[in-house]
């Protein structure tokens, strides 16, 4: 019998992992979000709601059915590809789920990308010109924004760059006011624009995201900063650097090759930096009024609206796991030595050294 690679089983294993932990996710969501106490009833039927009424209507909702039945129900309808309707507006919880769930992840996508850039560039001097006032100078703005809340950058970015010098649109939404969007396709404004061959739009669009993304990525930059600073400090420090410099290679070279050995942890960390984006662009999008998934779970959330609350539980949960599985695999094929743990089934904790061809002791 052929014994299965190393990447197989690592798939495999990973695999079994994402699927416990996504119906754990599921289950463990569901029982949170019915057990702390709410009237949808009552928020549905108003202030004037008699005690006959609200019955009812829980009686035609099945809220007076047992918890763990409606939890069976639940799961046999998920199975199915059903994720209920919304008390509210009874439409489709997965319809609407679909028609806005790209207008989050436009926002997510850049704004990861910036904070990326950005904290990696941070991270890098700081690193390089460790002590100097440099160094000082992006440690207090690492700590700044590490500080203040990505809504609250929003707001200031909004108040200085808009209203204050209109370098940029006003936070309106994904459309700027007096401009009519195109045939809504994928719920993300800019991309239904381009489907639509309405190029006159595409630009407008595009300005719109500026500062959400700046206000999301500005946040998110402060990980990648740390981490780039803290494991290229210990690379230039390292034999291997010593090494380089001794042959002869320029001081931007060695500063380079160091660079890239100590951007690996960030493909770990991006993969939590989307987790943290997911449920971060909520607030966000509510602060521009950018109408998509995150704006439409609060709503759920302030409505006591049950099946739009799991569903945007779910998909937040599950975008997040396929954020860490992506970065897992990532790392599993950037870095020898966690593809040598992953043939084992054990992962090995990536301490970038220098260099990526250094074998662990033991």
């Amino acid at each position: 019998m052929l014994k299965s690679s190393p990447m197989m089983r690592y798939i495999v294993y990973r695999g079994v992992f994402i699927a416990a932990a996504a119906l754990l996710m599921v289950s463990v969501s569901f029982f949170l979000v019915n057990a702390v106490p709410s009237n949808p009833a009552g928020a549905i039927l108003g202030s004037f709601a008699t005690e006959q009424g609200i019955s009812d209507l829980n009686h035609k909702l099945g809220l007076d059915k047992p918890l763990l039945q409606r939890y069976f129900e639940y799961m046999s309808g998920l199975a199915h590809g059903d994720l209920g309707t919304s008390y509210y507006t009874d439409a489709s919880v997965l319809e609407s789920i679909k028609s806005r769930i790209v207008g989050t992840i436009v926002l997510i996508v850049p704004s990861l990308l910036f904070a990326w850039i950005f904290g990696t560039l941070m991270g890098g001097l700081a690193a390089v010109y460790r002590g100097s006032r440099i160094d000082t100078v992006v440690n207090v703005v690492i700590s700044m924004l590490q500080s203040v809340p990505h809504f609250v950058i929003g707001l200031l970015g909004a108040l200085l760059l808009s209203y204050s010098f209109g370098l940029l649109p006003a936070p309106t939404g994904q459309v700027p006011v007096g401009m009519i969007p195109p045939e809504p396709r994928t719920g993300a404004v800019i991309i239904d624009a381009v489907l639509a061959g309405d190029w006159n739009l595409v630009v407008p669009a595009a300005k719109q995201l500026v500062l959400p993304v700046l206000a999301l990525g500005l946040f998110n930059s402060v990980l990648f900063a740390r981490t780039v600073r803290t494991t290229l400090a210990h690379a230039l420090e390292s034999p291997y650097t010593e090494f380089a410099t001794a042959r002869g290679i320029s001081s931007v070279g060695v500063k380079l090759m160091a660079l890239r050995a100590s951007l690996l942890p960030t493909v770990t960390y991006a993969g939590i930096v989307f987790a943290n984006l997911v449920g971060g662009t909520a607030i966000i999008e509510i602060v521009f009024s950018w109408q998509a998934l995150g704006q439409w779970g609060i709503q759920g959330i302030q409505r006591s609206d049950l099946p739009v609350i799991q569903g945007f539980v779910l998909v937040a949960g599950a975008l997040a796991l396929l954020a860490y599985l992506a970065a897992d695999f990532a790392a599993f094929a950037l870095d020898p030595r966690t593809r040598r743990a992953g043939a084992s089934g054990v992962r090995t904790p990536v301490v970038p050294t220098g260099g990526t061809d250094e074998v662990e002791a033991g």
